[in-house]
């Protein structure tokens, strides 16, 4: 069997502090995979993603409003881009089961600063040009 030596005694390689370190990595990943899965299948995230670079849209905010709104699913990450008469967003949600449309309208409302439920999709439930309906 290997041995190695330390400041005053020898150690067994299976002692070792490092084959101890090993084991509790072991030991954590035994513990969380699973965990980790549970949240992956009920669909749940573990943090919520940093919305910070989102612009102010409170002046298009007007009642009986229309919103022209290209959406991007399965992103990268969460964005709200402003071009020309347009709006763009990006939501890292899937385009199933109005997953998205509902990430999308919970991003617009934060941007807009209004309730999610003041907005209406009137036009696009499955497409990726929507338009949305601001009435308070």
């Amino acid at each position: 069997m290997l041995t190695f030596f330390t400041s005053r005694r020898c150690m067994l390689v299976g002692n070792s502090p490092v084959s101890r370190v090993r084991r509790c990595v072991a030991w954590i990943i035994f513990i969380l995979v699973p965990v980790m899965q549970d949240f992956e299948e009920k669909g749940m995230t573990m943090a919520k993603s940093n919305l910070r670079d989102l612009p102010d849209l409170k002046s298009l905010a007007q009642a009986g409003a229309t919103l022209n709104v290209k959406v991007t699913p399965k992103a990268a990450r969460d964005r709200v881009i402003c071009e020309d008469d347009q709006i763009r967003v990006f939501v890292t949600a899937a385009p199933e089961h109005g997953k998205a449309n509902q990430a999308v309208l919970q991003l617009l409302a934060r941007c807009l600063g209004v309730a999610p439920s003041t907005l209406t999709l009137k036009q696009g439930q499955t497409a990726r040009n929507k338009v949305f309906v601001y009435d308070p």
